[in-house]
């Protein structure tokens, strides 16, 4: 699974997203709905967020259950826990 900022840059640049592409073909990747959300709330206009909506029907989606929220939320606090970035800002293990 891909984060929406990586979508974002894919999106913008064509060799990168050639490689999500031949991921995808691969089994190596798949996208989910509340990404797609995101991505379609940042579109500038129609034709860019059809064009979103036509690259996605590309790919498998995976369900965003409760399970998958509790474990996404687990390695977040993991991470801030370790002092990485976790959001737009990086935390401090001590913070």
């Amino acid at each position: 699974m891909v984060d929406t900022s990586v979508w974002i840059w894919a999106l913008r640049v064509p060799e990168l997203l050639a490689e999500l592409r031949v991921a995808t073909i691969r089994g190596g990747l798949a996208a989910c709905h509340p990404v797609l959300f995101e991505l379609l709330y940042s579109a500038r206009n129609t034709v860019e967020y059809e064009g979103i909506r036509r690259e996605f029907a590309h790919y498998p989606f995976v369900p965003v259950d409760d399970p998958v929220w509790e474990r996404a939320l687990d390695v977040n606090q993991e991470m801030a826990r370790q002092g990485a970035c976790t959001t737009a800002r990086c935390v401090s293990p001590t913070s």
